[in-house]
C-alpha cells in the first residue's frame, strides 16, 4: 500500500515536471519575458535559462518516471520547486502578469501558485526521505504489476481532476469577484 502511494506521488510529480518542461522548449518567449522581469537582462543568460530550465524539468520528469537516480531526483525536484516558489513570490511582488509556469496559466499570480509549489515541495521531500531511509524502493513505472499500475494511474488522474476542479473554481471565483 505504502509503495503504491509513493509511486502515485512520484508519477504525479513526473507528469507535473513533464507538462511544465516540454511545452516551454517550443514556446520560449513567454519564459524569456518572465526572466527579464526577474532582472536577467543579458541575452546569453536569458537564453541559457530559457533552454536550461525546461530541459531540467523534462529530464527530472523522465528520471521520476524511470525510477532513475531516486534520491537525487526527489531532492532535486524539491529544490527546484522551492526555487520556483521563491520566483513566484518575486514575480508577484514585481507585478508580473504571469509566471510561465505552465503555458495555460491564466496570467495572474496568486497565493495559490505558491501554495501549489509548496505542496509539491513537500511531496518531493517526503519521497526523498522515504527513499533515503529505504522505506520505499523505486521501480520504473512500466515494471509495476498491472493492478498496481491501475491504482497508480487512477490515483494520479484523481489528483489531477481535483487540481483542475480547484484551480478552475478559484479562477472563476476571482473573475466573478473582479466583475
Amino acid at each position: 500500500m505504502l509503495s503504491t502511494v509513493f509511486t502515485s506521488a512520484r508519477v504525479f510529480l513526473a507528469i507535473v515536471f513533464l507538462i511544465a518542461g516540454i511545452p516551454k522548449l517550443a514556446a520560449g518567449e513567454e519564459l524569456s519575458n518572465t526572466l527579464r522581469i526577474l532582472g536577467f537582462e543579458r541575452p546569453g543568460i536569458v537564453l541559457a535559462l530559457r533552454i536550461g530550465v525546461p530541459i531540467a524539468e523534462t529530464v527530472l520528469g523522465v528520471w521520476l518516471l524511470m525510477g532513475a537516480y531516486p534520491i537525487a531526483a526527489a531532492f532535486t525536484g524539491a529544490a527546484m520547486l522551492t526555487i520556483f516558489a521563491y520566483v513566484l513570490v518575486q514575480l508577484r511582488e514585481r507585478g508580473a502578469d504571469g509566471c510561465a509556469c505552465f503555458l495555460w496559466d491564466d496570467g495572474s499570480i496568486g497565493v495559490g501558485h505558491v501554495v501549489r509549489n509548496l505542496v509539491l515541495v513537500t511531496i518531493a521531500a517526503l519521497i526523498g526521505i522515504v527513499t533515503l531511509f529505504e522505506w520505499y524502493t523505486w521501480e520504473p513505472v512500466w515494471r509495476l504489476h498491472p493492478q498496481s499500475a491501475l491504482v497508480v494511474a487512477a490515483s494520479v488522474l484523481f489528483v489531477f481532476l481535483i487540481y483542475a476542479l480547484v484551480t478552475t473554481s478559484l479562477h472563476y471565483a476571482r473573475n466573478v469577484a473582479v466583475d
